[in-house]
């Protein structure tokens, strides 16, 4: 039994799209699909170059209660209890407790995310 392999260059136009043309949009004008996938996108971005600390400085007008949502619905419900751990109470070790739990997720946001963003290319396009 053969599984079709995903082409990887669909994969990555896909993502590189999502980035130029969602991504750069102010969140007033965008539907709830790509505020969802948005959201998740920077806070991934975020955690993964400057910890939750850097997350929570560089994005305050991302709505947590929206974010938790949209990490439960495209990530899962382990990421969005590590975001709300960080949110709550992860200041009292500067985050190093949420930020390593982030980092061993499997598969990881930005995996989830991707395959967000090909089933909802018709909502989020």
């Amino acid at each position: 039994m053969s599984e079709k392999i995903p082409d990887m260059s669909e994969k990555i136009f896909l993502w590189n799209s999502f980035i130029a043309a969602v991504c750069t949009k102010e969140y007033s004008v965008m539907n709830e699909a790509q505020k969802k996938a948005v959201y998740c996108f920077w806070y991934d971005e975020e955690v993964a170059e400057t910890g939750h600390g850097g997350f929570f400085a560089d994005c305050p007008d991302i709505p947590a209660d929206e974010l938790t949502a949209a990490l439960a619905e495209i990530g899962s419900a382990e990421i969005a209890d590590n975001f709300r751990k960080a949110l709550n109470w992860g200041n009292k070790d500067n985050y190093a407790a949420a930020d390593r739990k982030f980092g061993g997720f499997d598969p990881s946001l930005q995996e989830k995310l991707i395959e967000y963003i090909e089933k909802n290319a018709d909502t989020i396009f």
